[in-house]
């Protein structure tokens, strides 16, 4: 491409990967046109001087041709077609995931529930769909501890992400389409109402890596709801051995030993399959 410095606009969601982008531009001597963030009541705005624009505002967005390339990273909602075209080589996007495994909004979540040892880090093109686009970077990402803290994964993501995109970004200025992606492709919306509960059935490694996701989703302030003992508790933490004050619970196929749990609070009564 002719232009001498790249510009750029970014669409984020954490006032963090507003911050590393930016450096990121700075760094490769990229101009930053614009930051979009998702609507908040102005707090995002406030934090990280990006502008927020709604789902529904998306749709009539201009970028007024000033832009070669539009950056994403954490955003919530899809970019239209008709502003991607706005930009003049399109659009890429960070996706915590080797795609097309773990398509959707929460790869990590996911990847725990899978009972992944490791997660992935694509770089791609943004398409009509979500994480569809043909792939410019794509790496190791970051090992899942075996108790997940969410702040620690980001974390370690975000000492690998700048890298990637700076290469991302280098080969999408040079005008390569990327690879298609390849293999099984693992669509995941979000998780279903029913993971809420552990079924009786249910293996131990199951059970456990259920409790991991929780934990990982709500730093480990809730988690999934059990029958146990005569009694409903939610399982806040599970081990596959035992300590001196876990207890056990049997599932299908072993023990499971509960480190931390409560009594139940829902206010929905239990699918009738629960106990089957």
């Amino acid at each position: 491409m002719s232009q001498c410095r790249p510009r750029l606009s970014f669409f984020a969601s954490d006032q963090n990967h507003f911050r590393l982008l930016r450096d990121l531009a700075a760094a490769n001597e990229c101009d930053v046109i614009s930051s979009f963030g998702p609507a908040r009541g102005g707090e995002l705005a406030r934090v990280s001087g990006a502008a927020e624009v709604s789902r529904l505002q998306l749709s009539t967005l201009n970028l007024g041709n000033k832009v070669d390339l539009i950056v994403s990273w954490g955003f919530p909602y899809l970019l239209p077609g008709r502003l991607l075209a706005t930009a003049g080589l399109g659009g890429i996007n960070v996706h915590y995931s080797h795609l097309p495994k773990y398509r959707g909004p929460i790869p990590l979540h996911w990847a725990i529930r899978g009972g992944d040892a490791t997660a992935g880090i694509s770089i791609h093109r943004m398409a009509d769909q979500y994480d569809s686009g043909k792939i410019l970077y794509s790496g190791h990402g970051v090992t899942i501890p075996s108790d997940p803290d969410f702040r620690q994964v980001i974390s370690a993501y975000e000492r690998i992400v700048p890298l990637a995109v700076t290469r991302a970004i280098s080969r999408a200025l040079m005008e390569e389409e990327g690879t298609p992606q390849s293999g099984p492709i693992g669509s995941q919306g979000w998780m279903r109402p029913e993971f809420l509960w552990v079924h009786q059935s249910a293996g131990v490694e199951s059970v456990h890596n259920q409790v991991r996701t929780f934990r990982f989703g709500t730093s480990g302030r809730q988690g999934p709801i059990a029958y146990v003992d005569g009694a409903w508790i939610e399982l806040l933490q599970t081990a596959r051995t035992a300590s001196i004050n876990s207890t056990q619970m049997r599932c299908a196929d072993g023990y499971l030993y509960i480190e931390q749990s409560r009594p139940a609070r829902f206010s929905i009564s239990p699918p009738g399959w629960i106990r089957d």
